[in-house]
């Protein structure tokens, strides 16, 4: 049932970072949910499109995220 729960909150929070992509707390939020859901190389893109972007108020929940995070590895 979490994975479940997990499932529906990134499609949404995909589905709000693509329709508001200058809100970068919902792309931040995506990150979390693949990170939690061991898409690692996902959750890596999405971080890191949100770093590039740059914000005052999110570097450090974005690193955070990203830190978090184990490897990547190539199987993934």
């Amino acid at each position: 049932l979490a994975a479940d729960k997990l499932e529906d909150q990134e499609h949404c929070y995909r589905k709000l970072a693509e329709l508001f992509p200058k809100e970068l707390k919902y792309a931040v939020e995506l990150g979390s949910i693949l990170v939690q859901r061991e898409k690692n190389k996902d959750a890596q893109k999405v971080l890191e499109t949100v770093a590039a972007k740059g914000s005052a108020a999110l570097p450090t929940t974005a690193s955070r995220s990203v830190a978090s995070a184990p490897p990547c590895s190539s199987s993934a």
